[in-house]
């Protein structure tokens, strides 16, 4: 894993210091832009200003001006859905040759046609708030280290699936989301319990549910013997696409 030496640790940030620092006293115009950002998300979304945080050149503020955009952070499963439902009025989702630029970006990068690119964004990922693009970041709730083993069994599979909508943990990363039933898959692999995403622009796909066709990586987990689809790896890439 990579790792760093404590002793070689100047500074710890924080995202939700930096965002409360931002929120109560901003410096500039970015910061402005943000503060009031954060104040929507508090009001319209209904999150507290503990679980709001910023990333990215905001949090160690070294952000250009004019040219920066905006990360913010969610912490909290349930706070990701409320993102996902309130994003088109907190900011503008994105239209035009924005969208039409990140659709084209997405379908080259994964491989996959457009209309599937456009089916892998959703508002709650990326908005213009004020004029700034804006990337909303949902990292997965405390784990304890250690809890899980992934064994990976080397095979790249690729299964029919339906998963059951909104479960909030698929909009977190790594996103997760468990399996209801398995409709077509190869007859050397067993029932698969969870599919987990480490590629996190099929969340919104995964997110809505239903009928899926997933390809990744096939992994044993431990303690349990359950099986996993895992997207997003070095060895199988993966994807996930609506039947």
């Amino acid at each position: 894993m990579p790792s760093i030496g404590y002793l070689d640790i100047w500074k710890h940030l924080l995202p939700e210091e930096r965002g409360y620092e931002i929120y109560i006293r901003p410096r500039d115009p970015l910061e402005s832009v943000a503060s009031e950002l954060i104040d929507y998300v508090k009001r319209i979304a209904g999150i507290s200003l503990r679980d709001i945080g910023v990333g990215g050149s905001l949090l160690g503020s070294f952000y250009s001006m004019g040219r920066s955009d905006i990360d913010i952070i969610i912490y909290g499963c349930a706070n990701a859905s409320k993102i996902y439902d309130k994003a088109e009025e907190i900011g503008k989702p994105l239209s035009g040759k924005d969208l039409e630029r990140w659709v084209d970006n997405i379908a080259k990068l994964h491989g996959v046609p457009l209309e599937v690119g456009k089916a892998m964004y959703s508002p709650y990922r990326r908005i213009i708030f004020r004029g700034v693009e804006t990337t909303f970041i949902f990292p997965e709730d405390i784990r304890r280290y250690g809890e899980e083993l992934a064994i990976n069994t080397g095979k790249c599979v690729e299964a029919r699936i339906e998963v059951p909508p909104q479960q909030c943990s698929s909009l977190q990363y790594p996103g997760r989301a468990y399996v209801d039933r398995i409709l077509d898959a190869p007859s050397d692999v067993r029932g698969v319990d969870e599919v987990i995403l480490f590629e996190g622009t099929y969340s919104p796909i995964l997110y809505r549910g239903g009928v899926l066709r997933i390809g990744g990586l096939l992994q044993i987990i431990m303690p349990g013997g359950k099986y996993r689809i895992a997207v997003g790896t070095r060895e199988c890439r993966g994807y996930v696409i609506p039947a």
